[in-house]
């Protein structure tokens, strides 16, 4: 997919590969998506590319999104439910401050 490696053909077939299990298999953690501990090695090696940029992944998307739409009614949805957490019990145990260093066990669960 154009735009996926800065114009590096393997770097755009690595990211061709790795979107491509990302839809195959419906997650986004690179263990699952890479499949084997050398896939999982390769996931990591092209998003740490330096010929890998988010801007780059943003548009080839955006450029596949806009062929799958061409000629094609788009329905735009919002979401404008709300979830209001006030009024719930603070947890017994105080809250996490995961910038203060260790967190306490009984502090995570409930």
């Amino acid at each position: 997919m154009d735009g996926l490696g800065i114009g590096d053909v393997r770097t755009e077939a690595r990211g061709a590969w790795l979107f491509e299990r990302i839809v195959a298999t419906g997650s986004v953690v690179l263990s699952a998506v890479g499949g084997s501990e050398a896939g999982t090695a390769s996931a990591h090696r092209y998003l740490t590319s330096p010929r890998t940029t988010v801007g780059g992944i943003l548009k080839a998307f955006g450029r596949r999104t806009a062929r799958a739409c061409a000629g094609r009614p788009i329905v735009a949805v919002q979401d404008t439910s709300e979830i209001s957490f006030a009024g719930r019990r603070r947890a017994a145990t105080g809250s996490v401050r995961p910038a203060t260093g260790a967190i306490p066990a009984s502090s995570c669960t409930r």
